[in-house]
């Protein structure tokens, strides 16, 4: 159990999970019920995990609605058998959010759009992607004759040889894999540029999420989802 968590935000996650539990085995199988009660404990340690790692207990300037109805909806998440990778990058959303001072309904909401469906194929993609991505713009911010036109292509382009042929065997897997983000607003097609050839290009909705979100992180926890 943890102990440190907020015992307001603690005691909200506990009663409201527990409230949308099933309604009992005269209902629903004994294997069922059971699978439903581990899962809301799981997505109770998920979320504060994430506060507690995230120190994320300045939750004071944040309406209770808002702090109430956020927990609400990553309940519903969980009862609607979102992965637990899934649950994880919520939580951290929700965590990254009251560290900021910026957990809203309307936030989480595009947070749940965006996070609650990505497969592991796509998280890793993601994940890598950043790395690079924050590379080359260290290094054109250092350098100050960089061309910066070339921090996203130049990301691109290690990102694929990171992947192919040691996680995907083709280039073409990985550009699917951009594709299907396409549906959560992180990529867009996107045209040949400077001599390279990216598929997608990631979009200013990855930077914004990624400021709540280590997605590296997130794909190297999996095994232990």
């Amino acid at each position: 159990m943890l102990t440190k968590a907020p015992p307001y935000i603690s005691t909200a996650i506990q009663e409201i999970l527990s409230a949308m539990g099933l309604p009992g085995v005269a209902l629903v199988s004994h294997a069922l019920s059971s699978f439903e009660k581990n899962r809301q404990q799981e997505a109770r340690d998920i979320l504060l995990k994430r506060i507690q790692e995230n120190d994320a207990v300045s939750y004071e300037d944040i309406q209770k609605d808002e702090l109430i109805g956020t927990i609400y909806l990553y309940a519903n998440c969980a009862a609607k058998g979102a992965a637990r990778a899934n649950l994880d990058l919520l939580a951290q959303a929700f965590a990254g959010g009251i560290k900021n001072r910026s957990l809203t309904l309307d936030n989480f909401h595009k947070h749940i759009n965006i996070l609650s469906s990505l497969t592991r194929d796509e998280i890793l993609v993601i994940g890598t992607y950043l790395r690079f991505f924050r590379h080359f713009q260290d290094a054109a911010e250092k350098d100050s004759a960089s061309f910066w036109g070339t921090v996203k292509p130049n990301a691109w382009s290690a990102t694929m040889e990171s992947l192919v042929p040691s996680c995907f065997p083709t280039t073409e897997h990985v550009s699917v894999i951009c594709g299907s983000l396409s549906r959560t607003g992180l990529t867009l097609p996107q045209a040949p540029h400077l001599g390279q050839s990216p598929s997608h290009s990631f979009t200013v909705l990855l930077d914004e999420v990624s400021k709540l979100i280590d997605f590296e992180k997130a794909h190297a926890a999996y095994p232990e989802y």
